[in-house]
């Protein structure tokens, strides 16, 4: 009876799957025949390649994208297929995402895990994929060369693989860092994943440096043409820190990984004390001396008796607290698995590239933390088991996806 709801568990989220991608075939088919939001601004790189324009011109024109050259290159070299044309443009997305989830799935199943193809399209319960796959953005081709590069990069330490083809495996892991690094800048914490795999067995070491010095070397053409880590034309949004936006990215990805695996968090049982604890001094300092202040929901201080500024103190103890919760979970479950190389690794990466949120200094959106997710997939596999709390999960999830996608295309500018 045990095996039967196992299996029936495992039918019905790839039924939920099926689903979910016909909802998304359905939407971007009835979405709207214009240009939306920030779609216009990352195509005008492709426009520019298209009309006879350079690589490096593109590069030093004044555009209102901030990412790197990927999505520009992939979209005029696509130009035959959509002529830049909404819906045409947005069905590239999906696409791409759908061949992440089954790179995903070759890394699960080569470290052994169970069910790997079903764990890995746990990603179409996360709400921020749904606006990124369903609009013509930057973020899902990047992703899913950086999911190339942890494949290519497993298939690179596999005790099987001969020292030949481990040498090309790492190679070509670091020549999909770089160009993931060129779709979104965030990424640039991976390349350090070839230095710490150099160190750590010495068979590895010369093959891993070799990754390393492609990723480097892929991207600091562009950087050097732009003269930082953003084009010049959008030199306002690097440098500097914003603490909040670190903070919310935090947040949003506890979140989401309460939504994935919520045993994660349940270790905090054992540590509920000093929890409460850091959570009670962390408020206490914010209303007290630091007064962090975040702006969320505020139509709620119409119907709260308390003054807007206060109500705003309230809200970034809020995000405090949710983000002292993750990072607290986070810490301990690196402690008590210690021996996991696996899961230490992706826990670093994970932490490294939500990091970079800090340095966003411009509009904060929550799909800039997708970064995050090609490690958080394998980092979150020893907390997540199948089950039909585990699908309805995924369904609110994914049903809030959704609902956030038709906003942004039913939305009228007034």
């Amino acid at each position: 009876m045990k095996m039967f709801n196992q299996v029936n568990n495992h039918t019905l989220g790839l039924i939920h799957v099926a689903i979910a991608i016909t909802i998304m075939i359905v939407m971007i088919t009835l979405s709207p025949s214009h240009l939306i939001y920030d779609e216009s601004f990352h195509l005008e790189g492709a426009e520019l390649l298209i009309q006879g324009k350079s690589i490096n011109e593109m590069l030093l024109a004044p555009l209102q994208s901030a990412p790197g050259p990927l999505y520009p290159i992939l979209h005029a070299f696509l130009f035959p297929l959509t002529r830049l044309q909404a819906p045409y443009i947005r069905w590239i997305n999906p696409i791409f995402l759908i061949i992440s989830t089954i790179a995903i799935s070759f890394c699960l199943k080569s470290y052994g895990i169970t069910r790997p193809f079903y764990r890995s399209t746990a990603i179409f319960s996360v709400p921020m994929f749904w606006v990124t796959s369903g609009m013509a953005l930057t973020e899902i081709p990047a992703f899913t060369m950086a999911t190339f590069s942890l494949l290519t990069a497993t298939f690179a330490v596999n005790e099987e693989a001969s020292k030949r083809f481990t040498y090309v495996y790492f190679m070509l892991s670091g020549l999909f860092a770089g160009i993931a690094i060129l779709g979104r800048q965030t990424y640039l914490p991976m390349i350090l994943v070839f230095l710490v795999l150099s160190y750590y067995k010495p068979a590895w070491r010369w093959s891993a440096l070799s990754a390393f010095l492609i990723a480097f070397f892929t991207v600091l053409p562009v950087f050097l043409t732009w003269g930082g880590l953003v084009p010049k034309s959008q030199s306002n949004v690097g440098g500097g820190i914003d603490v909040s936006h670190g903070l919310l990215a935090i947040s949003y990805l506890g979140i989401v990984v309460a939504i994935l695996a919520p045993s994660f968090f349940s270790i905090l049982l054992k540590k509920w004390k000093l929890l409460l604890g850091a959570i009670f001094l962390m408020i206490l300092a914010n209303l007290t001396l630091f007064q962090f202040k975040f702006k969320l929901m505020m139509g709620l201080v119409k119907y709260v008796p308390i003054p807007e500024d206060f109500y705003s103190i309230i809200m970034g103890s809020l995000l405090i607290t949710t983000c002292i919760t993750f990072v607290l979970a986070t810490f301990l479950n690196v402690l008590d698995r210690y021996e996991n190389k696996l899961f230490l690794l992706m826990t670093g990466l994970t932490i490294l590239s939500v990091s970079t949120s800090f340095g966003i200094t411009h509009l904060f959106s929550s799909r800039y933390i997708m970064t995050c997710f090609p490690f958080v997939l394998i980092m979150i596999q020893p907390f997540y088991s199948p089950s039909r709390w585990t699908l309805l999960r995924f369904v609110l999830g994914g049903l809030f996806g959704i609902l956030t996608l038709a906003s942004y295309y039913t939305f009228k500018a007034t």
